[in-house]
């Protein structure tokens, strides 16, 4: 479906007229449709069936800007918008705007992207660079500027995280990349696949898993590993979200009998580019290498676990494991309204009657100040390890992240750690140290979780 939005912009005294595209599409990226992978698959990819990647149906568009111009001669107004206007006319106007980096007729992908006004302000005094989002001066990995856009160079996921992760073998997780291909002539730029290569704890490779971008493992940007792309036009497929949660990893691949994770195994997640098409081949790294190494996991820990998941402002998501220090506290709040004790209507008596001392029926709980519409909230103080000055941006987004999601580890329920929650974050404090002249910092929050009560009024 194409849609046209047509605005009218007054030139600024320069006779410059300027737009700010990123407030008009904001309203076309649909978060609420159900398909949305507003989790970034994280929630919504079916490992059980083999699946192990996600397109980014309904939150990416893709826009072309054509420029007009009018003119008032003799009291005619003349519109010359793009649209069957001969040259040569009056103004004759460059009617398409063109790409500043190569000069081709390119259209603008929008994501849920987000970018502070220092930022913005380096993108728009930087036209023929990629941008910040291409090669980012504020996200630094070892000095150097993180890359997410290929064109720049080897991509990186779209996180502030570290390519080093450490997670528990069930902890839940996904690297969404930028996956943007213009047109034919760049397909190249286009993530063909995945390998996965899975290592026990002295290095030794267990299984390598190449996994094309394919139909069955979905992400729907070929049909076979073999076949053309399905549609290079379609914004659908220009972020690919990859599952990275390490038990269904294996499940999803199918490698239980060979990979069974114990502590110190590793897994390691890099995009490749193909070769010639039709062909079932990996060739070249166009992304960076994101390794997890398993943590030890304990069945009754001393201190509860909280993972945090956050969708941070690259449009990808971010994690922290915290653990609960302090007991959580359970507050609620209900409505209330009183009830006659006596039920006039009931014949032949009021009460309910009575057939001995003991079986009383309902005479304890009839009338009297009842709740309903009751809410409980329940609230945990957590605390991060010891992280290092670079992995402070991460708390910096998650205290920014418009939704952010806890997974609560219950020792009682195994369930748990696949269910997600919807929390309010509220208050912060960090507490930091020295250690061997490194800096370190601790963080500490309140999460909030409030859930209402799904019963019927009481009588």
């Amino acid at each position: 479906m194409t849609k046209v939005a047509r605005i009218r912009q007054r030139p600024n005294p320069n006779g410059y007229g300027m737009l700010d595209i990123s407030s008009i599409a904001q309203s076309y990226i649909d978060y609420s449709n159900e398909d949305a992978p507003i989790t970034n698959g994280e929630t919504t990819i079916d490992y059980i069936n083999g699946k192990v990647y996600e397109d980014n149906n309904y939150l990416s568009k893709k826009m072309y800007i054509k420029v007009g111009e009018e003119y008032k001669v003799s009291g005619v107004l003349y519109t010359y918008n793009g649209l069957g206007n001969d040259s040569g006319n009056i103004g004759d106007p460059e009617y398409t705007m063109y790409s500043s980096y190569d000069s081709r007729d390119l259209p603008i992908f929008v994501w849920g992207c987000s970018l502070e006004d220092h930022q913005q302000q380096y993108h728009l005094s930087n036209p023929t660079d990629a941008g910040v989002i291409g090669s980012n001066p504020w996200i630094k990995d070892g000095g150097a500027n993180k890359i997410f856009d290929r064109i720049e160079g080897t991509s990186y996921p779209l996180s502030f995280s570290s390519l080093n992760l450490t997670m528990y073998a069930y902890d839940k997780a996904v690297l969404s990349y930028l996956n943007y291909s213009p047109d034919e002539a760049e397909k190249d730029r286009v993530i063909y696949g995945f390998r996965f290569v899975f290592k026990d704890a002295s290095g030794t490779t267990l299984s390598t898993q190449d996994v094309p971008v394919t139909a069955s493992k979905g992400g729907n940007q070929r049909l076979t590993p073999t076949s053309s792309f399905t549609d290079l036009e379609d914004p659908d497929y220009h972020m690919i979200h990859v599952l990275a949660s390490p038990n269904d990893l294996v499940t999803a691949l199918g490698i239980s009998a060979i990979v069974k994770f114990q502590e110190g195994y590793s897994i390691e997640i890099t995009g490749y580019d193909h070769g010639a098409e039709g062909t079932f081949t990996f060739v070249d790294p166009i992304t960076k290498t994101t390794k997890i190494t398993i943590k030890e996991s304990c069945d009754n820990p001393l201190y509860e676990r909280v993972r945090l998941s956050w969708l941070n402002t690259l449009g990808g998501r971010d994690y922290l494991n915290f653990e609960v220090k302090n007991e959580k506290t359970i507050e609620f709040t209900e409505d209330t309204m009183y009830s006659e004790q006596m039920k006039w209507s009931q014949g032949p008596s009021p009460v309910d009657t009575i057939s001995g001392p003991y079986t009383i029926n309902r005479l304890g709980i009839l009338g009297g100040v009842k709740p309903y519409n009751k809410m409980i909230k329940t609230t945990y103080s957590i605390e991060s390890d010891w992280l290092d000055e670079d992995q402070i941006e991460l708390l910096n987004g998650l205290q920014s992240s418009p939704q952010v999601m806890a997974y609560i580890h219950d020792s009682n329920n195994t369930f748990s750690d696949y269910y997600p929650y919807t929390v309010k974050l509220k208050n912060k404090s960090y507490v930091t140290k020295n250690y061997k002249q490194n800096k370190l910092i601790q963080g500490k929050f309140e999460i909030e979780l409030v859930m209402p009560m799904k019963i019927q009024n009481t009588i």
